[in-house]
């Protein structure tokens, strides 16, 4: 696969020095010094920017290797996404799986590799657990599709009972049954559905009874259906509020309706994406019964839950390590006027005027050290330091989280390139790390830090304010095309799988 390669702008690379990366001191052993480096370069690069690109869809790579593989590309991306939605089991941003597909030789089975992010090498026991357990009675249903035949309807739907039990919590937060503070109060989708069908009888009149009249049916069942899941709380019942909010999305005028019915476009987007979100988990269990008829490999499914050896979570926090912000600009690759703390205070103004040069060195010194002392290796990073250190015959080609993949996340990928990520949402956690392991990709991660990092501070000193960009929607679905409501018409997943198995 392609690496990217990031070119620099003339302009700033003229008036760069030549000296190589200076790293924090030479008493700390290489795989600390490299680790310190890294964490001062992103808090460095998220004192610039909270969000440093727009939400981006990154292109397949030129090669993808399908002679070697029984499964193309496309497929192992559809499954790889389709698994990480449905690892998603709870409404927990310190719990993000991670997923991707390793093809054993002959096409004699799949693997399905798990991860979740981390701190230390004992966390997250439980959540990876409950993770490998549902996937597991997933891979057991799909080993009846050939044996069983007959019991196709059956299976379908104990696959999407397997998937609605795991998910249960998240589907209700989905729903917005069950809230979290932090994101503040937000209307039920019941309460949403109740708006709709008043919206519908004082908006639709002029509209052919029939059509009207189908809508306003499946927008009835499937508010009838929560109704009924909150009296009597059971799997079966959350399955049916699915198949029901399944139904309602196969309506074809209900886009219309909602861009009709609904004023607000913020209120038209929430509605249409929880109805979609819902309406995914009935399309993998179709999309996973329809491949596994066709691909053997499928009925062959091993879990495998993904945990880095202990060193991989060692700190990199010296107690003697006084980070500071003029020390570690000076240490970079870095146009002189860049490295001089004061100046990059002044183009950091804000409404209150320049940030102060006190607070900047704070700023910079706690968050350096909360990264050494408490930040996460990603679920994809541990997925694709696995691989290095134990490569496959056949490696996966595509790795997917439950969201889409974070600036850091996608920049350390996309720079390694053996794996490849559908999205990413560009948003910098400053709280991220890379594993405490000597390699060679972990010092050129930092190079490539650095260089965003003398590009943003070049943009920075041009246009002589910050880019702002909103905080994006860390959580798409993959099979979207452009529209013109809420910016994307859904094209159910399934409908994409079959295309791709003709």
């Amino acid at each position: 696969m392609a690496k990217n390669k990031t070119k620099r702008p003339k302009s700033i690379a003229k008036g760069l020095e030549k000296a190589p990366v200076i790293f924090p001191s030479p008493a700390y052993p290489r795989v600390v010094q490299t680790a310190i480096t890294c964490a001062e370069n992103v808090t460095l690069l998220s004192m610039l920017h909270q969000v440093p690109i727009a939400p981006l869809v990154n292109q397949n790579p030129t090669t993808t290797q399908d002679g070697n593989y029984t499964l193309s590309f496309e497929k192992e991306k559809l499954l790889c996404s389709a698994f990480a939605f449905i690892a998603s089991i709870r409404d927990d941003p310190s719990h993000i799986p991670a997923i991707c597909i390793e093809q054993e030789p002959g096409g004699r089975g799949l693997r399905i590799m798990v991860a979740v992010n981390k701190g230390d090498a004992s966390g997250t026991t439980q959540f990876l657990q409950d993770v490998v357990t549902g996937f597991g009675q997933i891979a057991s249903l799909l080993r009846q599709v050939q044996t069983a035949p007959v019991r196709s309807d059956e299976t379908r739907k104990d696959l999407l009972r397997v998937m609605v039990t795991m998910c249960s919590e998240k589907i209700q937060f989905r729903l917005r049954m069950k809230q979290k503070s932090r994101s503040g109060p937000k209307t039920q989708f019941k309460n949403t559905l109740i708006k709709f069908l008043d919206g519908l009888k004082t908006r639709y009149t002029h509209q052919s009874k029939g059509s009207n009249e189908e809508l306003v049916s499946r927008a009835k069942d499937a508010r009838d259906a929560i109704t009924a899941w909150e009296g009597h709380q059971v799997a079966t019942s959350l399955q049916h509020v699915v198949e029901q909010i399944h139904r309602l999305s196969q309506d074809p005028n209900l886009d219309d309706a909602i861009e009709s019915v609904f004023d607000e476009p913020t209120t038209r987007k929430s509605a249409l994406n929880i109805i979609r979100k819902m309406s995914r988990y009935k399309e993998i269990a179709l999309q996973l019964y329809r491949a596994a008829k066709k691909q053997p490999s499928l009925r062959n499914i091993r879990i495998i839950p993904i945990n880095l050896e202990p060193e991989a979570f060692a700190r990199c926090c010296p107690p003697d390590l006084a980070p500071d912000v003029e020390q570690a600009l000076h240490n970079r690759r870095l146009l002189p006027e860049h490295r001089n703390l004061q100046h990059i205070c002044r183009l950091l103004e804000t409404k209150s005027g320049p940030v102060a040069e006190t607070a900047a060195q704070s700023a910079f010194e706690n968050q350096t050290r909360k990264t050494l002392r408490e930040g996460k290796i990603h679920a994809e990073i541990q997925l694709l330091y696995h691989y290095m250190s134990a490569p496959a015959e056949l490696p996966p080609r595509v790795v997917c989280s439950s969201k889409d993949a974070c600036y850091l996340c996608n920049a350390f990928i996309t720079m390694h390139g053996a794996f490849y990520t559908p999205r990413c949402h560009g948003r910098l956690y400053p709280g991220w790390r890379l594993p405490s392991i000597q390699s060679s990709y972990n010092i050129q991660f930092n190079h490539l830090l650095e260089s965003n990092l003398a590009e943003s501070l070049h943009v920075l000193s041009t246009i002589r304010k910050r880019a702002r960009y909103p905080l994006p929607a860390e959580s798409t679905l993959p099979s979207i095309v452009p529209s013109r409501l809420g910016n994307y018409l859904w094209v159910p997943s399934w409908v994409i799988l079959l295309r791709a198995y003709r």
